[in-house]
């Protein structure tokens, strides 16, 4: 009997994902107006690719190897939208979904990188074993990270700060109870570069803990990438800027009573709303088993 129902559950698994697989493949892969190389798309709700979105590419690529272009393709078309600053887009919408006018369909407005590009595209080479588009993605992601220093670090403490509500992808989140701007920072109804540091609202720029978590990822990635390409400065340079990151983090936002992470507002105080931001620690492997065991 209990033989039966194993086998029965085994087979409603591999259906279920069979049907999954073939929903992703027939509606979900598709390219956008205009290009012919095809994208993992997210949904009509979402019409397009946010940055964050790279990590469901990457996913798909290494759950099927022989679908790895679908995470080459989505690497790709960030880095060729990319500005000459080394912002990457937020977002890139599908004409085909909002027939908008070509600069309204590609964002700059926020980060929302949620998981680091620079780790993406070294899990992509992970698939590909393509040194040249380590090549491309090393030097893209050294200019994003030079862009967020120069941008995102305004207070002088080394790590990246949130200046509006999607920079991290937690929409309406208590995160962001008191910004001036919990979606875009928009001035006449324009939305202005993430650049753009708000006027004060007593609480940002906040010191968030998975954005510096993602930045963290970011140095620790191109440290990686540096190795592979046989760099050994740049190696130790970008693994010597990782450890002060986390170093920082562990100063600014870790609470040890609480054993637990927490944003730091303008004022240096903790902004004790426990969420998910704990769980980047760990998808960015910032904690280590050894180094951190007493925590």
């Amino acid at each position: 009997m209990e033989k039966r129902v194993d086998e029965r559950i085994k087979n409603l698994v591999v259906q279920y994902c069979d049907e999954i697989k073939n929903r992703i493949e027939n509606i979900h892969i598709a390219c956008f107006q205009g290009m012919d190389k095809p994208l993992f798309l997210i949904s009509d709700n979402y019409p397009g690719v946010w940055l964050e979105h790279v990590y469901d590419s990457v996913f798909y690529a290494k759950m099927y190897p022989n679908r790895a272009e679908i995470a080459v393709n989505t690497i790709d078309t960030f880095l060729s939208y990319q500005l000459p600053s080394g912002q990457f887009p937020c977002y890139i919408w599908n004409a085909d979904k909002l027939p908008l006018p070509k600069e309204k369909l590609i964002g700059y407005g926020h980060i929302q990188e949620c998981v680091s590009f620079a780790k993406m595209c070294l899990e992509t080479y992970g698939i590909t074993g393509d040194l040249n588009l380590l090549q491309r993605c090393f030097s893209a992601c050294e200019k994003w990270a030079a862009w967020l220093t120069e941008n995102r670090i305004t207070r002088g403490q080394g790590l990246v700060e949130q200046f509006v509500g999607y920079d991290t992808g937690h929409d309406n989140s208590g995160r962001h109870d008191g910004f001036a701007h919990p979606y875009d920072h928009k001035e006449n109804g324009a939305i202005l570069n993430a650049a753009a540091l708000p006027l004060s609202d007593g609480v940002t720029p906040t010191i968030a803990v998975d954005m510096n978590c993602n930045f963290y990822g970011t140095h620790r990635a191109l440290s990686k990438m540096a190795e592979i390409l046989g760099d050994k400065e740049k190696s130790r340079t970008y693994a010597a800027s990782a450890k002060a990151v986390k170093e920082r983090l562990f100063a600014l936002c870790l609470d040890k009573e609480d054993a637990f992470f927490y944003d730091v507002d303008r004022n240096g105080e903790k902004r004790k709303c426990r969420s998910s931001t704990i769980f980047h620690l760990f998808l960015e492997e910032v904690l280590d088993k050894d180094e951190d065991e007493a925590l």
